[in-house]
């Protein structure tokens, strides 16, 4: 045999090998990989399919909170009579509408002995409601379920059970007050029909291939209690998980299955398929080349080509590449090879990408952003530098998902964090934790350059936000910590900024608060303790003027505090921390004693009916020996009960409504005036408005500010007025502070104004030479 057909038989043996090892090499790592790709894809549709199905439970247990922490129920349940018909709790809530709207089969209330007061399972098709089958009530009140046995008043319980109409989705939730404080009264449960339609429903929102099954444990062999979770590839163009689901009594009940092509799979076979026939092609078109000198040549790369493959094989470096060298086959070889690699390295880099990157907002999420932190700290570590983290918590962002739908939530929540990143991304870096939170790390700063960030963050949400044609306003309270001073690891300053956040939050504020923040509420809340056996508390009095008459017929106590460090501290700061201290209540007592004194003065001078006004918080109207210190305080200064009027804002009236009546009646009785303050900003029920023994009630000073300019809050502000009026109320509107606006109340009925066109709040002294009309 001549040597040329030797090189020739040579080169096919070794061009024979090489293809063999890279056909091995793909069906060996290549196709594995992308197997585990698709296992991974079809477990979160399953995972996502599952959590629609928990998130079904959370939203009839939010719907049931609101049924069973409701005092109405729970007097409900202490006092039926047994008469359904004519109770007017059953015939007001649990109408047909009640279980349409709630998307609900079966409601059932028993009492603390698991006895049932009541239970009616609603047949859509008919409108209808009918008694609860026995076969389903039997398995609602089995010890077994343990659907009535509630150990706290905050206790949750729900399931599956099979029922004659189907598996039904079952919630239960012991029945209490409303703060869930007292004793439990008995038991509400909720049922759902796990129909085909919600099925359908949860399978469009996940995005799913989603059906849902009896289990039946031949069809699905590899499913039991203790493997609940199996993947199969049924078909060559289809991948499928199956998920078991147990009743109540733990026992498989239905089979979640999510199917998905596979896509993934086949189009990496198919492009291992063709770079393979094309390296074949190439192979055999080099084989037929002039043998001696191509045959030298393509031994020699092809050796090449097989260590460089192995390199990567061993090393797995991401952006190792074979070598490209030449123009002929060999070099398509090569190039096709590093295809091959380029696909694999898209595929992990979009794997990488989804695990580090928020998908809603592709911000960095919870995970990237402590790496980054971690490496912010050791550099700031190495050069002494310092490092904030600012953690923003957008304010009633659930609100905004209520009332304009979770769709303009996503993309509210988008156009924030495009603004963020234009307004602070010069700074740092911006990430979204989830949810409505957000963190921002500036690295390498100081204070100058955290105030700097603040200012740019206040001005990116200065301006709403458009989002479906709806002009959106939007605040957030940030909270902020410093590295040394708040922390030395990520998990630590993350934690110190959101407590931060939390008590902006909690206080009612807006904006941020650092630590030096945190250290001046510290020492005003130790100072308050005594502020007042310092003197450093006096009351200042706002006039109060009769539109009727043009006189002075009253004043308003309004409490300020000047501290020896910080000087004047404004009330809106200093009353919210002595609320949250205690401190309130011996302030209130000393703030009403005082303005009774000096109230008692002024009507003794005047002789008329001088009134003086007193603002109470809800911490004292919440003290259970509150009328009695009145009752004390106008008999140690003796003020004549007449004289004093008790003012307590929206939001304090409607904490314990039962109590605050209790309490009111019982002032009114003593000949107390009672008002309502800053009306129209809280959410005030006018049912309890009617019941309460209320003389007056004062508009807020936010309706008043634009009442030439607005027709919206002039409209709000006649329709307080007539309301006040129609409920024999006297009307007193504050924040007047032009002739414009005194003389646009008085024409739409207003009985009294205050405001700084009456008169700015001022000292005892000065108020009586205005009196005087010195």
């Amino acid at each position: 045999m001549k040597i040329r057909r030797k090189i020739f038989g040579m080169v096919v043996l070794v061009l024979s090998v090489a293809l063999l090892f890279v056909y091995l090499f793909s069906q060996g790592v290549v196709l594995n990989h992308y197997k585990a790709l698709e296992a991974k894809d079809i477990r979160e549709n399953t995972d996502r399919a599952l959590l629609a199905v928990k998130n079904q439970f959370a939203m009839m247990q939010v719907n049931l909170s609101n049924y069973s922490a409701w005092d109405d129920t729970l007097s409900f349940v202490q006092h039926f009579t047994g008469n359904v018909e004519e109770d007017p709790y059953l015939t007001s809530n649990y109408v047909n509408y009640f279980f349409v709207q709630n998307e609900l089969q079966v409601m059932t209330m028993f009492d603390e002995n698991r006895q049932l007061l009541y239970g009616r399972y609603y047949e859509g098709a008919e409108d209808r409601q009918v008694p609860v089958p026995e076969d389903l009530l039997a398995q609602i009140v089995d010890p077994d379920v343990g659907l009535l046995t509630h150990t706290h008043a905050r206790s949750q319980k729900q399931g599956f059970l099979k029922t004659g109409s189907g598996v039904m989705m079952i919630v239960s939730q012991p029945i209490t007050n409303s703060d869930r404080s007292g004793m439990i009264g008995g038991t509400i449960v909720f049922g759902r029909l796990l129909t085909p339609e919600k099925v359908a429903k949860i399978a469009e929102k996940t995005r799913t291939n989603l059906s849902v099954m009896p289990y039946v444990a031949e069809q699905f062999p590899a499913l039991n209690t203790q493997n609940t979770r199996h993947i199969e590839r049924t078909e060559r163009d289809l991948i499928r998980e199956q998920a078991l689901l147990t009743d109540l009594y733990g026992d498989p009940l239905l089979v979640v299955e999510v199917d998905k092509h596979r896509e993934i799979y086949n189009q990496g076979e198919r492009t291992l398929s063709s770079i393979f026939w094309m390296l074949v092609v190439i192979a055999v078109l080099s084989a037929s080349a002039f043998s001696m000198f191509i045959y030298q040549v393509i031994l020699q790369r092809i050796v090449s080509l097989r260590r460089a493959v192995a390199e990567i094989t061993a090393t797995r470096t991401s952006g190792s590449r074979v070598p490209v060298q030449g123009t002929d086959e060999i070099t398509d070889l090569q190039r096709a090879f590093n295809l091959l690699l380029e696909s694999v390295e898209h595929s992990e880099e979009t794997i990488k990408r989804q695990a580090n990157l928020d998908p809603l907002t592709e911000l960095p999420n919870r995970r990237l952003f402590a790496e980054q932190l971690q490496r912010a700290l050791d550099e700031a570590k190495r050069k002494d530098g310092k490092v904030a983290v600012l953690f923003v918590d957008l304010d009633n962002f659930k609100e905004i998902n209520d009332r304009h739908g979770h769709d303009c939530g996503d993309q509210l929540l988008r156009q924030l964090s495009e603004r963020l990143t234009v307004f602070l991304g010069p700074y740092g870096t911006i990430s979204r934790l989830g949810g409505d939170e957000f963190t921002v790390l500036l690295p390498n700063v100081s204070l100058g350059d955290v105030e700097r960030a603040q200012q740019c963050l206040n001005r990116g949400l200065s301006q709403p936000f458009e989002v479906n044609g709806m002009r959106v306003p939007v605040s957030a309270s940030v909270g902020i910590s410093l590295y040394p001073n708040d922390g030395q690891d990520p998990h630590a300053l993350i934690k110190a900024a959101d407590t931060a956040m939390f008590r902006i939050k909690e206080a009612g504020r807006r904006g941020m608060e650092t630590d030096e923040d945190m250290q001046r509420r510290q020492l005003l809340e130790q100072h308050l303790q005594h502020a007042v056996e310092q003197g450093e508390l006096r009351l200042m009095y706002q006039p109060i003027q009769d539109l009727r008459t043009g006189s002075i017929i009253g004043a308003e106590a309004l409490l300020r505090w000047h501290h020896p460090l910080f000087g004047n501290v404004s009330p809106s700061e200093f009353i919210p921390i002595a609320e949250k201290s205690g401190s309130i209540l011996e302030i209130g007592n000393w703030v009403l004693r005082t303005a009774c004194l000096q109230g008692k003065q002024w009507h003794a001078w005047q002789d008329t009916r001088f009134r003086m006004a007193v603002n109470l918080s809800a911490v004292q109207m919440e003290q259970e020996d509150l009328l009695e210190q009145i009752e004390a305080i106008l008999a140690d200064t003796g003020m004549n009960p007449e004289m004093l009027e008790l003012e307590i804002t929206e939001s304090t009236m409607m904490r314990n409504v039962d109590e605050v009546i209790r309490k009111l009646e019982a002032l009114k009785a003593m000949g107390i005036s009672i008002s309502i303050d800053d009306f129209g900003t809280g959410y005030s029920s006018l049912s309890y408005l009617q019941k309460l023994s209320v003389n007056n009630l004062k508009v807020d000073r936010s309706f008043v500010n634009d009442l030439a300019h607005s027709d919206g809050d002039m409209t709000i502000a006649k329709a307080v007025i007539d309301l006040g009026h129609n409920l024999n109320m006297h009307v007193i509107a504050e924040g007047v502070e032009t002739e414009e606006q005194k003389t646009l109340l008085q024409a739409l009925g207003c009985d009294q104004v205050q405001g700084y066109l009456i008169g700015k709040p001022m000292g005892a002294e000065e108020f009586t030479e205005r009196l005087a009309g010195v």
